[in-house]
């Protein structure tokens, strides 16, 4: 039930034979497991497998997130609405200004300037909480495209290393998780 740690060691020949060990067993000795150490030379060759077998679904799945990002906003209606709301904003603050004006000059009673002050400052919050959820919203999609293309390229990347036969330490701790 403990995690494998990967030791490496070395045979009669010096050369370096890296196998897994049960923690409990590196931790509290060997009679207090009784698990065996599994060879790298052993789970390479599965290890081989897993990739091959894997990459088309990985790229499968890859795929299927790029068509959830791109039905997020296929036809850019997100950057339209944006740029809607941002026109909107600067209206209502053009309304607010031109009522201080009148104000100012006379040309509207305190009372109607007050209530039309008011009635701008709602529409200029309302848009404003708006358009702050469109931007979230459109940097959510960055962030996912992002994340895709970073995971595309590690999976291209594992490919690579596997299909060389590089399967070092680094290639375990930049790939592997877990082995169950």
């Amino acid at each position: 039930g403990a995690a494998y740690y990967r030791r490496d060691s070395r045979d009669k020949t010096g050369r370096t034979n890296s196998k897994w060990v049960c923690s409990g067993k590196i931790k509290n000795g060997a009679d207090s497991c009784p698990s065996f150490a599994i060879y790298e030379d052993e789970i390479k060759p599965l290890l081989f497998d897993v990739f091959r077998e894997t990459s088309q679904i990985a790229e499968d799945l890859v795929e299927s997130y790029i068509e959830m990002y791109r039905s997020l906003d296929s036809d850019g209606e997100l950057a339209k609405h944006i740029g809607q709301l941002k026109s909107r904003l600067e209206l209502e603050n053009k309304k607010k200004s031109k009522l201080l004006e009148y104000n100012v000059n006379g040309d509207i009673t305190d009372k109607d300037y007050i209530k039309m002050n008011n009635e701008c400052k709602k529409n200029i919050e309302q848009t404003e909480a708006e358009l702050a959820e469109c931007l979230g919203r459109q940097n959510s999609k960055d962030d996912f495209k992002q994340h895709i293309d970073t995971i595309r390229s590690v999976l291209r990347a594992a490919e690579k290393d596997a299909a060389d036969g590089i399967i070092s330490r680094k290639f375990c701790e930049s790939y592997i998780d877990k082995i169950f």
